[in-house]
């Protein structure tokens, strides 16, 4: 029996119960086995219907033959009916499950339109439902165009600094017939350019718009869209690559913006950090050379009238210009200034005889050697075209048959063309020519209004050439006149003017007036504004300017003061230089001063521990102060204060029994003999004890420790710790309201 393979199978099946051997063999009867035969036909009629019901999803019918249960005596284990597959509407681009069909199908009934659909996605988005959106835009596409409706979620999404999601769904879109348009490459673009590290990414989409399959064609808003992430990621590799491809001429030609964000690229790829300055200062020199060739390109089209320059590109040029360290690059500032706006140069040329450069530090060291723009420099400059791209130029002569005007469209200075010009002259030490460039800018006709950034870099003018007075003009006139609210570091640059005039006679004096601004325009004070103020009195080693200095900055509410140790540590310190070189006069300004510096050790602990304790709370939370969690508020009403007062004075006094109003005979004349008694000692307590305006019927009262005062927020650190009350930042860690007090704080 056991002498072919076939009779072993049968012999094992029977021993293993093995049903799944026994459906293969379903195919052909079995000769030798006929019991056999009903039970794998029934398995091979379920098989087959298992394998129709997974290929269409068809609803069949139930199969009238019956298996035999596991112990008959066949030992063949009975077949499962499949259960049925439940599949979702097969969308177009694939099979997703949306959640609550019925609800998004109720919803699309009233969102016809693809503009209603479109803002209705967008209210989804704004309220934080992205899936909801999807869904209604997955189930939409179906019926009508909604492309709006999907870049809303794509932008959405790169907002959100979701990129990998982003793309998804820009992929699920294109699968489900809803072609990108310009704005969806758009919002890509841009989101790239938010979103760093995906500059690859980003080049390949804009090639592929390119592709002769492409439905929509690149124009310059996407080009300078990709030029932007390129700058900014410093690949420049990517970026000449996508320039090279720019036409001349026509609708995708370079516009101002396009050069403006080359010219940006090149300065921010030369701005890297160098072991070696010399290689650093050779990439700027030829950083500011590709510059100018560049710039030899956009006067032609300009000249041409086939572009429009903008303050941007001219600032763009100019900051450029500003990097490198030949003085003849920073003179062409204003030969670019002068090219672009008429505004006609302050400064002698070089090679003039009236220029003087011998005050001038180029490369840290003075040149006395006047300086030619035809002569060939230390470092092998020679000059060339691109030399002459700043010269004054004039627009090109038209004759009858050629249209366009004969004039040039000449730029408007702002807030950046004064910036460079003053940077200009301040690296070339030409104050007054500064000067004269903000008052020509800042009146008629042009009427610039500085911002911050201008007084700023007027404030660096101004400590170039240690202009501390007109320094503190420059602050009165920056929020009187020009309406531009100081910061911090305003008063900081003005403060440094005084540090380097610290040899001016009337420095304290001048530093003292921007101490008042500071302290009439500034909530929070600068502390290391504060630390420069109190130096520079130090360094004049006159006891009346310290002591004058010191005074001042005691002056100031100490809330106002927020991380004060340091200025607390100089202050000090002062104090401890005054005693020591004898600047004061008299026993009684010695004593005077050795109060204060009391004072000031005590102002030095608080602000110690503050910050201790800051750090402990900012680590280790409310665990840090012994407690679980933070102490819930409780609200105290008048009544329960006053209960609680007058439930106190019943405990010291006892109880007292109060006689009726009107009593007659025996109890009448003893109530009245108890009351006369008690009024006696009401009016000896009320002498003792004085008055609490709590109690209504001017009942004694006992004073109470403040901490066991409910009127007042409890303050662990008081009483129980021996630490005294702690007013700033301390007091912000507990609630306006009263937190129910601790019975015991674990140790």
């Amino acid at each position: 029996m056991l002498e072919c393979r076939a009779c072993v199978g049968r012999a094992i099946r029977v021993i293993a119960g093995d049903g799944a051997y026994a459906t293969a063999l379903a195919t052909r009867p079995l000769a030798l086995t006929p019991h056999l035969t009903l039970t794998t036909t029934a398995a091979a009629v379920l098989s087959h219907q298992q394998r129709r019901r997974l290929a269409t999803a068809a609803e069949t019918r139930e199969s009238s033959v019956q298996t035999p249960p596991f112990d008959a005596p066949s030992g063949l284990a009975p077949i499962e009916k499949p259960t049925p597959v439940s599949h979702s509407p097969k969308l177009r681009g694939g099979a997703i499950a949306i959640a609550n069909e019925k609800a998004v199908r109720q919803q699309l009934g009233k969102l016809k339109d693809p503009i209603k659909l479109a803002q209705h996605v967008e209210y989804a988005l704004r309220c934080g439902h992205p899936d909801s959106a999807l869904d209604l835009c997955r189930r939409a596409s179906r019926n009508m165009s909604c492309t709006v409706a999907w870049n809303h979620i794509l932008a959405w999404h790169m907002e959100k600094h979701q990129v990998s999601k982003a793309m998804d769904i820009y992929n699920e879109m294109k699968k489900r017939g809803q072609f990108p348009d310009s704005y969806t490459y758009m919002r890509l673009l841009t989101g790239f350019t938010e979103n760093k590290g995906h500059t690859a990414k980003a080049v390949s989409i804009y090639y592929s718009m390119s592709s002769p399959t492409s439905r929509v064609k690149t124009s310059i808003m996407h080009t300078n869209a990709a030029l932007r992430l390129c700058a900014l990621t410093k690949d420049m590799d990517a970026l000449w690559g996508i320039a090279s491809k720019l036409p001349e001429r026509g609708p995708n030609a370079p516009d101002a913006v396009t050069y403006t964000t080359i010219l940006q690229a090149i300065r921010h790829s030369s701005m890297g950090d160098e072991a070696d300055p010399a290689m650093m200062w050779k990439l700027r020199q030829d950083a500011v050379n590709e510059g100018r060739r560049i710039w030899q390109e956009i006067i032609a089209k300009w000249r041409a009238g086939k572009l429009v320059i903008d303050e941007k590109l001219v600032a763009a040029m100019a900051n450029l210009l500003l990097i490198s360290r030949r003085m003849a690059d920073w003179d062409d500032v204003l030969n670019l200034v002068l090219q672009t706006t008429r505004i006609e140069r302050l400064v002698a040329p070089l090679g003039d005889a009236k220029r003087q450069t011998g005050h001038v530090r180029v490369d840290g060291q003075l040149d006395p050697k006047p300086h030619s723009a035809v002569e060939e420099d230390h470092e092998g400059f020679m000059p060339t075209p691109s030399a002459r791209a700043f010269m004054p130029v004039t627009p090109i002569a038209r004759t009858g048959h050629q249209l366009g005007s004969s004039s040039l469209a000449w730029v408007c200075p702002g807030n950046s063309i004064l910036s460079v010009l003053i940077r200009a002259c301040s690296m070339m030490q030409s104050a007054e020519a500064a000067n004269r460039y903000w008052d020509i800018l800042t009146s008629e006709p042009y009427n610039v209004a500085p911002d911050t950034a201008n007084f700023h870099t007027l404030l660096r003018l101004l400590r170039v050439n240690r202009s501390a007075q007109r320094a503190a003009h420059v602050l009165y006139r920056m929020h009187n006149e020009a309406g531009v609210p100081p910061t911090a570091s305003t008063y900081q640059m003005a403060m440094s003017v005084c540090a380097r005039d610290h040899k001016n006679p009337n420095i304290v004096n001048v530093a003292t007036t921007i101490i008042d601004d500071m302290g009439r325009h500034l909530e929070n004070l600068d502390m290391n504004t504060l630390e420069m103020y109190l130096s520079i009195a130090l360094t004049t080693n006159n006891g009346p300017s310290i002591g004058r200095a010191l005074n001042r900055i005691l002056a100031f509410n100490q809330v106002r003061l927020r991380q004060a140790k340091n200025l607390y540590q100089a202050m000090i310190g002062s104090v401890d230089t005054l005693l020591s070189r004898n600047l004061v006069v008299g026993p009684q300004a010695e004593e005077y001063w050795q109060q204060k510096r009391r004072k000031l050790d005590g102002l030095l602990s608080i602000s110690k521990f503050k910050l201790t304790d800051k750090r402990r709370f900012e680590e280790q939370g409310w665990r840090g102060y012994g407690l679980a969690a933070r102490p819930p508020a409780k609200r105290s009403t008048i009544s329960d204060e006053l209960s609680e007062y007058q439930g106190r004075d019943e405990k010291l006094k006892g109880e007292r029994m109060r006689p009726p109003t009107s009593m007659d005979g025996v109890g009448g004349a003893l109530a009245r003999f108890q009351r006369s008694g008690n009024d006696e000692r009401q009016e000896s307590q009320d002498a003792q004890v004085p008055h609490n305006p709590w109690n209504s019927d001017d009942r004694p009262k006992t004073r109470q420790p403040r901490h066991e005062s409910r009127m007042a927020p409890y303050n662990p650190w008081k009483t129980e710790h021996g630490f005294a009350d702690l007013p700033g930042e301390l007091d912000t860690y507990w609630s306006s309201e009263s937190p129910p007090r601790p019975s015991k704080l674990p140790e």
